[in-house]
């Protein structure tokens, strides 16, 4: 009587545990994308919800203060920078706050958002929308008022 497998045998069950394998190393890589992006989303909302605490308790961190100052958050191709300032582009920057985004999402709509001081209002509400590969999108919405919103 032979014992042992045959080699039909164990070819079936490297074949059966190689499929196993594709099928859940597929699912986690989808699952760890949909982590990353879910993490930008967050970042993004805490970044601009932190911005507008800023400019409503008039926060000025820089050395040359004359009062209240703005606060804002730029959206950038790799991520998110927190800045006190009338604009991006006039910030103070020892102030700012640089948060990398962790996945690939194309980011789009508001390139920047900034909060009035002492009333958190924006002179242009808008939406920051960011698209995964699969094309999912999810958006935050600023308002006049400067509240950020979001759906599920």
């Amino acid at each position: 009587m032979p014992r042992g497998f045959t080699l039909v045998e164990l070819l079936i069950v490297i074949a059966l545990v190689a499929t196993i394998s594709a099928i859940g190393l597929i699912v986690g890589l989808e699952s760890y994308q949909r982590t990353l992006q879910r993490n930008d989303e967050d970042t993004i909302r805490i970044a601009l919800l932190h911005a507008r605490s800023q400019a409503l308790n008039g926060v000025c961190a820089a050395k040359v203060c004359t009062g209240p100052s703005a606060h804002g958050v730029y959206v950038g191709d790799s991520g998110f920078v927190i800045f006190e300032g009338g604009s991006y582009f006039s910030r103070h920057e020892g102030e700012d706050i640089i948060l990398e985004g962790k996945s690939d999402a194309l980011r789009s709509g508001l390139a920047e958002v900034v909060f009035s001081p002492l009333t958190g209002k924006v002179s242009l509400p808008g939406e920051v929308r960011l698209t995964d590969a699969a094309g999912k999108i999810s958006i935050t919405a600023i308002n006049s008022e400067g509240a950020v919103l979001w759906g599920k």
